[in-house]
């Protein structure tokens, strides 16, 4: 070791302070070291020098010491540690004043680096200090007080031996006649009051409450603070007092007007409670709703609290950017003369974040914040605009934005997701896009939207860059809400955009500079999706294209990136401006400006990439402003470009981009073999990227060479597997464009790429978008093919060699035959008819897919005694030859409506023995003939749409059927009929839910309305909202059968999973249903008599599995934003949450495992879930120490245990995640008394796993690209 403890303490004992201090200079850079251990005696000799330099002459040696104990502490025994706490708690406690100030810091040093396991030591130093707040002075009673808090805030579970002498003595403090000790007592026990038990929280509550009620004065101020302070560290345990302690708060408010404090102890007053009522607000959401109209009242008037100061009109008219007196210095000098104890600005800030914090836990209360706060009655939020206060400006603003912000709904859209012309499709930094919808809201915001432009805009003549900044941030969530609304300040906007560009800032702008040009770049995307705001923009080319292009050139790159962002956005603006704007030159301008950016080496990525990105941007829309120089130039710095690895990417993307641009054949082909020498890669970022850009090259370029085409199917071979169906759907796609533009390269597709695709047509999870391309590409191949037909149909039925993959084929087949004659079409239709009477299953299943197929997709003809040998496999032994059956007899009815449906009619409603399979051959049939494939809407048949009269009574006949599999089926074909003309079913189906009717009738028509709410949008879905509003609530009631209230469930979890719009507005009305149907119904369980024992049947289970299935949809990703975070109701739910934890069901208690470990992630749901850990902590030990019954269990038995155990352990975890869940006692002694330490359990291997687990999985989580505005 290079380290010489033997120098160390000689150098001690020196007496020169220099020697000393450099003594423990070398001794604190070793203790730092991560394997730098000290031996026994070692760590005695430094801690007793450790003792004697605190006690040094010299107050530099004595600073290095304290500064030496933060790591000296974690590399000696407790033992010693011991020793040193005690030393310094004595000199706190009986020293003169300076060797207690120095103690004092040195104790509070150590205390913040302690290790947890130190627990008799921090239990040895606690006794002393409690016992010694009343026999010290009061200076040193501050001073003990204040290392009393830090111990209690690290250690609080673990001196909880001394938690009532300390509340006792912290109680006794605040009778203290000092203000300066009853403001430390205060603060020391609401850090108490997170750890101590529910009855000694109790008597705090008592004290606190009486206090506010009986006291007077000086004496009143003091309980009021104490709320205060409490409520912001343990305000989750106040959720039962706050009926009696919030109506208290906002009497004393009231109270304060006559009140005989001074008027800044009376501000202070106000403050405190104020914030007391934020903390409520924050911690105990859904307890404190009541009294949001109360609350919002109060915020209201001391938002405006400014006594001492007069604003004058400032909603003069006349235009916000066109003043010429200097207000700033006006208002300098007023303020110059303001009182300098006014603090009256406190109580301002305190009501602007009690709002804040009623936004952001509940943003169902939007309706009464905008009624109250911004629309055409009120306009106090933007009236506050005005304020004089930079940091009281601030927070409103923040509060504007926040509003702002909860008004829009944000869905993430994928590249191939359409997104409807209503909604704003937004392309984020990068790749990244959003659909950005408003609430109903906004129509608030229309209402003031002058105002509150004029307030902005007025803003902004501020000094501050903090304020400036804030101000564009606003302005564009503006922009992004209200799109065409803001067309009329587009001038006003230009023109700050120019000031915020050129203004000269002392120090750095470039925050400032950014935020100006993303708020301009999303002001032209708005205005390019409004085309009508265009226009307006043709004035001001002239002004805009100047400031980009200069910002564009500014030294520093994030303000270089986000200007190329902006230009790529302005040039399709300029696209579209008439002649006399010039779009020409300003085209030109900017291509120039960004083609030298990108031609610049060594420059930031972000900026090469948006430099990529923009030139793409340029290209694709400006082509005809460019000269052929300029074209040639830019492709060949993209081929550059395509060839670096760091800017390969960005590159494709663009090349994509430009496809429609004519793109110079020699250049082209350069493009094309760099990127088929991708698909070699490894990154399947790159593959996936290449294969999209060789297909839009495909498909809008000619010129290509064969070559080119033989070089790309060598590299597309190989990624033709069932390992990637992505890839491989992209790969299926090139090769079926090569295809059709050349056709030449058939015979190199057969060979090479062919084989490839009947192996993965043998795959089972082959389905979707890749089956699709298959599909194409034999569709392409049975025109160009060099092969027969016959040789095509033989290779592909090569292809069956299982019963997975007999559909897959049977569907290709089926496409190849569409382009036979007619002739060559019999004969193989005539071979499998004659298969149907092989005796091998194999073969029997492929003929009755292939004719399913056959008569879908090219018809069958007239033949009716087809029919009937499909229908003889009915009485088939096995049952996959009869569902094939009923799938085959449903397609080819399908393929001629008019001649066999009266006939498969007739035969539902007369069979007895068959009708399963005939109700599963006409939902087949009415799937077919009602094709939903398409993306936005159903295609229907006219002969189907013809048939309801007669189809309709014949489900409806069976709706009541005992066989319940027999009434799924029902519902399926009534609920794809409803899709297909849902004015004339819903109406039928709604009848059949009156008072009276069947209650099987009732399930299977709430089951058929699951049916109808598909993941793409349906002409059924603006009927929906209204049907569910009838049909749910019902349904929903506790007099209906369980089997109607079940289904209902599952039609909710439906419409919450796929559609969650359909039920936005009416959740109040469903949820408390559903989690009515979460307690254990005892009027459902019932016990059956087997003899020597009984057996207890609980018929209410499965409609609690769908209750809790149905929780665990609404804390989905997809939803969240949109169902339970409106509702905002965290505490009922996880209330429910905790009656799956008690089940004796396993699936049920795993569910709310998994819930549990999905509300951490919510942050209103953090408050909340503290709040009721201490009872969830109860359950969950339950379930980790449960013991498998029986000495030799079964190995299922075990499996399923295991699982149970690794579930709970897991929502262990995530809980032990939230900040402050290991102070609740109960909480961490799970964790590290029964979990980490309980040798018998043996769960700690298994915890620390999952802990690695979850480190892996964010670490994956990290790569995600997501931006921002």
């Amino acid at each position: 070791m290079s380290y010489s403890h033997i120098n160390f303490r000689e150098k001690i004992k020196d007496e020169d302070p220099d020697i000393r201090q450099m003594a423990l200079y070398d001794l604190h850079t070793e203790l730092q070291k991560e394997g730098f251990t000290l031996e026994d005696q070692v760590q005695r000799d430094i801690v007793d020098a450790m003792l004697q330099m605190l006690e040094d002459n010299s107050t530099e040696v004595q600073g290095n010491a304290v500064k030496c104990l933060a790591p000296l502490v974690k590399k000696i025994k407790e033992t010693y540690a011991e020793k040193l706490f005690l030393s310094l708690c004595t000199s706190c406690l009986q020293g003169k004043k300076e060797k207690r100030d120095i103690a004092t810091t040195a104790l509070k040093t150590m205390v913040a680096e302690t290790p947890a396991t130190f627990s008799t030591a921090i239990k040895k130093l606690m006794t002393p200090l409690v016992a010694g707040v009343a026999k010290v002075d009061n200076e040193a009673k501050l001073e003990v007080l204040d290392v009393i808090n830090d111990v209690v805030k690290r250690f609080g579970t673990l001196v909880f031996e001394e938690h009532e002498h300390l509340q006792q003595t912290l109680l006794e403090a605040l009778n203290s006649p000092r203000a300066p000790i009853r403001k430390k007592a205060i603060v020391c026990l609401a850090s108490l009051c997170v750890f101590t038990t529910d009855a000694l929280f109790a008597l705090v509550v008592k004290m606190m409450v009486e206090g506010i009620e009986r006291s007077k004065g000086e004496n009143l101020r003091k309980y009021i603070q104490c709320c205060s302070a409490v409520s912001r560290t343990a305000g989750h345990r106040l959720g039962r007092s706050l009926d009696r302690i919030i109506p208290l708060l906002m009497t004393q408010l009231e109270a304060q007007h006559s009140a005989s404090f001074t008027d800044e102890e009376k501000d202070e007053v106000r403050e405190n409670i104020i914030q007391a009522l934020e903390s409520f607000v924050l911690r105990c959401p859904s307890q404190v709703g009541k009294f949001f109209p109360t609350l919002v009242a109060a915020c209201k008037q001391f938002i405006t609290w400014d006594p001492n100061y007069t604003y004058g009109d400032d909603n003069r008219d006349g235009d916000a950017m066109d003043e010429d007196v200097d207000e700033d210095a006006v208002e300098g000098e007023e303020l110059d003369q303001e009182e300098d104890d006014d603090v009256s600005w406190k109580v301002r800030k305190a009501a602007t974040k009690c709002l804040l914090a009623i936004i952001t836990t509940r943003p169902d209360q939007l309706e009464l914040l905008y009624g109250e706060l911004c629309c055409a009655k009120n306009t106090l939020l933007p009236d506050r605009f005005k304020e004089r206060e930079e940091n009281v400006k601030l927070d409103i603003l923040s509060l504007f934005e926040k509003l702002l912000q909860e008004t829009k709904i944000i869905t993430n859209v994928g590249r191939y997701d359409l997104v409807e012309s209503s909604f704003l499709d937004v392309s984020m930094t990068g790749s990244f896009r959003v659909k950005i919808e408003a609430r109903p809201q906004v129509k608030y915001l229309v209402e003031v939207k002058e105002l509150v432009v004029r307030g902005l805009l007025r803003a902004l003549r501020e000094k501050s860059p903090k304020i400036k900044a804030l101000v564009f941030t606003i302005l564009k969530e503006l922009c992004l809400l209200l799109g065409s609304n803001m067309e009329p300040f587009i001038g006003d906007f230009v023109a700050i955009t120019r000031e915020g560009l050129t203004e000269k800032v002392v120090g750095s702008n470039s925050a400032l500079k950014t935020e100006v040009l993303t708020f301009l770049r999303v002001l032209l995307v708005t205005a390019h999706f409004y085309s009508a705001s265009v226009s307006v923009f043709g004035a001001h080319i002239g002004v805009l294209c100047p400031l980009v292009i200069a910002c564009i050139n500014d030294r520093y790159y994030k303000i270089t990136a986000e200007a190329l962002r902006v230009c790529g956005e302005l040039v399709k603006v300029i696209s579209k401006l008439p002649k006399e704007a010039d779009p020409g030159g300003w085209t030109k301008q900017l291509f120039a400006c960004v083609f030298g950016r990108l031609s610049t080496q060594d420059i930031d990525q972000d900026v090469k990439e948006s430099a990529i990105v923009t030139v793409g941007k340029i290209l694709s829309t400006c082509t005809k402003y460019l000269s052929p120089d300029d074209l040639k130039k830019s492709q060949t710095l993209l081929l550059q470009l395509l060839r670096n690895e760091m800017s390969r990417l960005s590159t494709i993307k663009t090349i994509s981009v430009i496809k429609e641009v004519s793109i110079d054949p020699p250049i082209l082909a350069q493009y094309l073999a760099e990127l088929s020498s991708f698909l070699r890669k490894s990154s399947k970022q790159l593959r996936q990227a290449s294969l999209v850009t060789l297909c839009d090259l495909f498909k809008n370029c000619s010129h290509i060479e064969d070559a080119i085409c033989s070089q790309i199917l060598e590299e597309l071979s190989p990624l033709l597997s069932d390992q990637d169906l992505n890839l491989s759907c992209l790969a299926l796609e090139l090769c079926n464009q090569i295809l059709v533009k050349h056709p030449s390269s058939a015979k190199q597709l057969e060979a090479m790429v062919l084989p490839k695709v009947n192996l993965l047509l043998t795959s089972p999870l082959l389905q979707g978008h890749a089956l699709e391309a298959v599909r194409n590409l034999f569709r392409s191949l049975s025109f160009e093919s060099t092969v027969s037909c016959e040789g095509l149909l033989a290779r592909v039925t090569e292809a069956a060699t299982s019963k997975q993959a007999l559909g897959n084929v049977a569907q290709v087949i089926a496409v190849l035959l569409q382009n036979v004659p007619l002739e060559g079409r019999t004969a193989v239709i005539q071979t499998y008819c004659g298969q149907l009477r092989s005796s091998s299953e194999m073969e029997v299943l492929l003929a009755l897919c292939c004719l399913g197929e056959i008569g879908r997709e090219v018809g069958l003809g007239g033949d009716t005694s087809l029919l009937d040998s499909i229908r003889q496999h009915f009485e088939s032994p096995s049952e996959e030859v009869k569902a094939a059956a009923a799938m085959a007899l449903g397609r080819v009815c399908a393929g001629n409506l008019k001649l066999y449906l009266p006939r498969i009619l007739e035969e539902v409603r007369t069979s007895k023995t068959q009708r399963y399979l005939l109700l599963r051959c006409l939902k087949k049939l009415i799937g077919v003939a009602s094709s939903s494939a398409a993306a936005t809407a159903v295609t229907v048949k006219p002969e189907l749409l013809a048939s309801l009269p007669s189809l309709l009574p014949v489900l409806m006949q069976h709706s009541e059927c005992e066989e319940e599999g027999v009434r799924n089926v029902v519902a399926e074909c009534l609920g794809k009929l409803a899709l297909t003309d849902p004015e004339k079913v819903l109406p039928e189906l709604k009848a059949k839910t009156a008072p009276g009717c069947n209650q099987l009738t009732k399930a299977t028509v709430i089951t058929a309305l699951k049916y109808t709410i598909t993941e793409s949008p349906q002409p059924i879905d603006k009927f929906l909202t209204t049907s569910l509003r009838e049909f749910l609530p019902p349904a929903l009631q506790k007099s209906e059968a369980p089997k109607i209230r079940r289904a209902a469930i599952l039609l909710f979890t439906a419409a919450a999973h796929n559609k969650p719009a359909l039920i936005r507005s009416d959740l109040s009305l469903y949820i408390p249903a559903l989690y009515a149907e979460t307690p254990v119904d005892k009027s459902l369980v019932r016990e059956v008599n087997l003899g020597p024992f009984k057996h207890r049947v609980d018929d209410g289970l499965e409609i609690r599995k769908a209750a809790f299935e149905c929780m665990d949809i609404l804390l989905d990703n997809r939803t969240s934003s949109s169902l339970l975070e409106f509702l905002n109701d965290y505490s009922t739910f996880i209330a429910h949450v905790k009656l799956g934890l008690m089940e004796e069901n396993q699936d049920i208690k795993m569910l709310a495992h998994l819930m549990i470990s999905k509300l951490t992630k919510f942050p209103n749901a953090v408050v909340p879930l503290l709040a009721a850990l201490d009872e969830l902590t109860e359950v969950l030990q339950s379930t980790a120490t449960t013991k498998l019954k029986g000495t030799n269990p079964v190995q299922q038995e075990k499996e399923r245990h295991d699982d149970l155990i690794k579930s709970c352990l897991r929502a262990v975890y995530s809980l032990s995640l939230i900040k402050g869940a290991l102070d609740h006692t109960k909480f961490s002694d799970l964790v590290n008394k029964v979990i980490l330490m309980d040798k018998e359990l043996n769960l700690r291997a298994l915890f620390e796993s999952i802990q690695k687990e979850s480190d892996k999985a964010e670490a994956a989580a990290d790569g995600d690209p997501r931006g921002g505005h």
